[in-house]
């Protein structure tokens, strides 16, 4: 029970509090899922005029507003949220598909100019990871740029793909961040790497292969309980509505489009290595604790 209680005391894991504002109910459950990490709890709600007994002036770390495209109603819901919480106000993200609306609200409100913003929900992860106070936040990732190589370093990434020449060139690029990069061909032979090597960090499955697509490999992935744990991002050439969910209900941690968006796909690549590298780093901080 002592080692209980001193491990409690060090507070290995600081809860962290960040409130989601979006009137876009699918987007505003794609952003809760976007910073989730296991450390932070997330409330999420349409508009704070209509939920302020629930939001309240709780003790938050950080407010993420989602921006649409009206700026009179981007406009409204941040004076909702400044008068709110008043001088009480903690640090605040926007999230904006949208920058020409953005812009037109920040040109009222210069003293809001410099705020994080993301326009995709690698983005938002990163920015999230990088300001908020606790264990486990991934230290100097607020820019895609920022020192990638001793970021992405050392990681192993796995690519299925039926298309050798994406392979090629993806691995090209990985390379020269200093990451290990397996490959296959085939979705089988996908999972047989990595039930070789359960270590790899993330893998990148192409939805369009023959045989077995990637939303079968996904679900065979997710249902071996060696290496269900593997981030798993999906890579489509499809860019229909409900696409990204259908990759998310097979089991894809996240969803890129091609031709792939290079920036994007590093900023995938920090957020879920560094994530899979904390779990890993967890178990190590219990036992050095403990003992």
């Amino acid at each position: 029970m002592k080692v209980f209680q001193d491990i409690h005391s060090k507070k290995l894991r600081v809860q962290r509090r960040v409130l989601v504002v979006d009137p876009d109910p699918e987007r505003r459950l794609a952003l809760v899922e976007a910073i989730r990490d296991g450390v932070t709890s997330v409330t999420a709600i349409g508009r704070v005029a209509a939920n302020a007994e629930d939001v309240g002036l709780a003790s938050y770390d950080a407010v993420v507003l989602g921006f649409g495209r009206s700026a009179k109603d981007n406009a409204k819901a941040l004076d909702e949220i400044t008068g709110h919480f008043g001088e009480a106000l903690p640090q605040l993200l926007f999230f904006t598909p949208h920058p020409d609306a953005l812009e037109q609200v920040l040109a009222l409100n210069p003293a809001l100019a410099e705020a994080p913003r993301a326009e995709n929900f690698a983005q938002l992860a990163l920015h999230i990871s990088a300001t908020l106070p606790g264990e486990g936040r991934q230290e100097a990732w607020a820019g895609t740029e920022h020192n990638g190589k001793s970021d992405l370093a050392g990681a192993k990434v796995l690519i299925v793909d039926d298309d050798i020449r994406n392979i090629y060139s993806l691995t090209s690029v990985l390379e020269t961040y200093d990451i290990q990069v397996l490959h296959a061909e085939r979705g089988r032979d996908g999972i047989a790497l990595l039930e070789q090597a359960p270590d790899v960090d993330v893998a990148l499955i192409d939805i369009m292969m023959p045989e077995m697509d990637g939303y079968e490999t996904m679900r065979r992935i997710r249902g071996t309980p060696a290496i269900a744990h593997i981030p798993l991002i999906s890579v489509t050439a499809k860019a229909m509505k409900g696409d990204r969910q259908k990759c998310l209900d097979a089991g894809a941690s996240d969803y890129i489009a091609k031709p792939v968006d290079l920036d994007l796909l590093l900023a995938l690549l920090r957020v879920w290595i560094g994530r899979a590298r904390s779990r890993v780093e967890s178990p190590e901080k219990l036992l050095l604790a403990a003992n």
